[in-house]
């Protein structure tokens, strides 16, 4: 046969495959063909013991490939590839180098693999007949083993891109999985569940540290049985595990079973006659080692294990970035259970309310009302306007509650977009949308238990309006994607500064969601409506920034306080803090002289005019007038003279406008008649006293 149209056939057969025994078997049997050969082999070199290994063989007999290894310079294959040169011999009798592998063989043909000078292997070809070679088998033979050494580089490189490929796919999914919880244990078990299915490893462990044992347990495994793994206990510094978790560095053995300081404590590898290869790795945040991750690896070759190696470099970096997301998640896990701690302690051990502040015949209301709505579980409905508290009054109604131990979830509806308000509310299952990977929680479901607080439910969209409903009525979820309605057990508090009666007559709110909210309404009063609280408020927030700035004698002047009580509060309790603490920020002494408001036009800040018969004066001059002249003889600041001195101005004031007339009087200051009695005789204001 032509040798071109040979070439071309064996070029052909080498290309139809990236498998490299299905390459091997069809080179092989191609020159054995064009060769008249009765036998043959390919051996490949393993580069770690530098001896020739047959990888395919026909008619040498089972168990060649087991028995036969030959070195370079051994026999007529081994000095082919010793050579990197074609070596014939016609009459293997004569040979001085010949091997006998097969008594029947008579003539041989061996060629080397090499690709770029380096040595891949060696093409051999026998026949029983001597004098079977010529001259031209063995130039036809050299054309052939260069383009079978391409043809296993190129697979070498297939293989290599697919193992690449695959390490980075489950590297991926094991991203996925560490980014899906911070349950460490949870994370963990999916963890060894992808490295399970991906093979790479035959066992593997997470083995951390135990204060009460005082010793590594194994806490997470795969590849052992749960007795194995109840054995597994390491002391600092015992064995290969206890010296990897006390040095924090990584230890790769090529073969386990021979090393010195194994211990074996599971007795996974008992009797095993295999090598193989066993790497630990340390689990360490920062100069804290944190445990071990140990896994066996059936050892194949030096590349193998340096790939293995690798891997486990890449998946350590992986885990320890996790780890240390998960150990700072729990830190402030606990830093916010200590601020929940204290915050029920505040509010279930005492008779305040938190930030809350005032003692004002409007707030003793309030008062009354958180606490005989904070038994039930009714839904509340607070109104008011903006800035006077509405989020301070749900915590207080819920931790004043039964569900004081179980969360208290706040959600803006007026802060989040439309499109992903309804996931936030009820949560998502995974692949629900583009990006869903993992189930996610809605507010629902974390408030589960205890109360959600539902701010700016003015602000809801209609869509979502009857999805909440059917949440009230039902007291079941439908997580975004789901099928399947899901039980909850929550407190719904909302809040609005909107009036949803015109909102429904503007088809904004739906009537039935109206009246499903407000089954106990409480409508917060602006500060405007309760002067008389102001210096508690005052003091309050001058007392945090004493705390906060270390400035233990910082306080307001006469001259300051006048202005605060004269300010129409248009943006109440917050408005004050923010005029307040930009106070603080601008003043160059602990006494503060001169407060800095909101910019408006004519500069000034707006007094209050008290209602009523005539034009009496405004309740600003008779501060300005009257407070100064109370306060001029009061020696050093004290909080409750000045609010004594402000009830009296306000009072006197308020009284003189309605021409002495108690019921009037109680009725634009907002309070009760009997009230302004009691304060009018415990300030001694003889003026229009009946």
């Amino acid at each position: 046969m032509d040798s071109f149209l040979i070439l071309r056939e064996i070029g052909d057969a080498l290309s139809s495959t990236l498998e490299p025994g299905e390459m091997f078997r069809l080179a092989l049997e191609q020159c054995m063909k064009f060769t008249r050969s009765d036998t043959g082999s390919i051996a490949t070199l393993n580069r770690e013991s530098r001896v020739l290994e047959i990888r395919y063989q026909v008619g040498l007999g089972s168990g060649t490939e087991e028995r036969v290894k030959l070195r370079l310079g051994e026999g007529v294959t081994g000095m082919a590839a010793k050579d990197r040169k074609p070596l014939l011999v016609n009459d293997v009798e004569k040979s001085e180098v010949y091997v006998a592998v097969n008594p029947a063989i008579k003539s041989e043909i061996a060629v080397p693999l090499v690709y770029k000078n380096r040595l891949l292997g060696v093409v051999s070809v026998d026949s029983k007949r001597r004098e079977n070679y010529r001259k031209e088998d063995l130039e036809l033979l050299g054309i052939v083993a260069n383009q079978v050494a391409q043809a296993l580089h190129n697979i070498d490189m297939y293989q290599e891109v697919k193992r690449r490929v695959f390490q980075d796919e489950l590297l991926l999914e094991i991203h996925r999985v560490l980014a899906s919880s911070l349950d460490l244990m949870e994370t963990f078990e999916d963890v060894f569940g992808a490295l399970r299915k991906s093979a790479i490893f035959e066992k593997g462990a997470l083995i951390l540290w135990d204060e009460a044992a005082q010793a590594l347990r194994m806490k997470s495994w795969f590849g052992y049985s749960r007795a194995q793994a109840e054995k597994a206990s390491y002391k600092v510094d015992e064995g290969v595990v206890g010296k990897v978790f006390s040095s924090g560095k990584t230890e790769a053995i090529r073969d386990i079973t021979q090393h010195p300081t194994f211990l074996d404590k599971t007795e996974a590898r008992r009797g095993e006659k295999r090598q193989i290869a066993f790497f630990a790795v340390p689990l360490v945040m920062g100069q804290t080692s944190l445990g071990v991750m140990i896994f066996d690896h059936p050892y194949r070759d030096a590349d193998d294990f340096q790939h293995a190696s690798h891997f486990l470099e890449m998946l350590e970096t992986q885990i320890s970035k996790s780890l240390q997301i998960h150990v700072l998640a729990q830190k402030e896990k606990s830093r916010l259970l200590e601020e929940n701690r204290a915050l029920k302690t505040f509010f279930t051990e005492s008779d305040r309310f938190g930030d809350i502040v005032g003692r004002s015949d409007r707030m003793r209301q309030l008062y009354a009302q958180i606490r005989a709505v904070s038994g039930s579980d009714s839904t509340v409905l607070v109104t008011g306007e903006s800035g006077t508290g509405k989020e301070l009054v749900a915590a207080a109604i819920h931790y004043n509650s039964p569900r004081r131990e179980r969360p208290f979830i706040a959600i803006n509806c007026a802060a989040i977009p439309e499109n992903l308000l309804e996931s936030e509310l009820f949560g998502y299952k995974k692949g629900a949308f583009t990006g869903a990977i993992a189930d996610k929680a809605g507010k629902f479901r974390l408030a589960d238990g205890g109360t959600l607080f539902l701010d700016e439910i003015g602000e809801l969209p209609m869509g979502l309006q009857s999805k909440l409903l059917r949440v009230l009525q039902e007291s079941m979820v439908d997580p975004v994607g789901s099928g399947k309605a899901e039980p909850i057990d929550v407190r719904v508090i909302a809040a609005t500064n909107k009036v949803l009666l015109d909102e429904i007559r503007a088809k904004n709110f739906r009537e039935d969601l109206y009246y499903r909210l407000s089954i106990i309404p409480i409508h917060l009063p602006p500060l405007r409506e309760r002067r008389e609280d102001i210096p508690l408020l005052v003091e309050h927030f001058l007392a945090q920034y004493r705390s906060r700035l270390s400035k233990p004698s910082l306080r307001l002047t006469e001259h300051a306080l006048r202005q605060l009580l004269g300010h129409p509060w248009g943006g109440n309790v917050r408005e004050l803090r923010n005029v307040l603490e930009r106070s603080v920020v601008f003043a160059e002494t602990e006494l503060i002289d001169r407060v800095h408001f909101d910019e408006a036009p004519g500069g000034e800040a707006p007094v209050v005019v008290v209602e009523g018969g005539g034009a009496p004066p405004s309740t600003g001059e008779l501060l300005r007038r009257r407070a100064s002249e109370s306060l001029a003889h009061s020696g050093d600041f004290d909080l409750q003279k000045v609010h004594d001195v402000v009830d009296r101005v306000v009072l006197d004031a308020c009284l003189r406008a309605h021409k002495g007339v108690h019921q009037q009087a109680a009725k634009a200051l907002g309070i009760s008649r009997e009230t302004l009695r009691k304060r009018v005789r415990e300030l001694e204001i003889d003026i229009y006293h009946p």
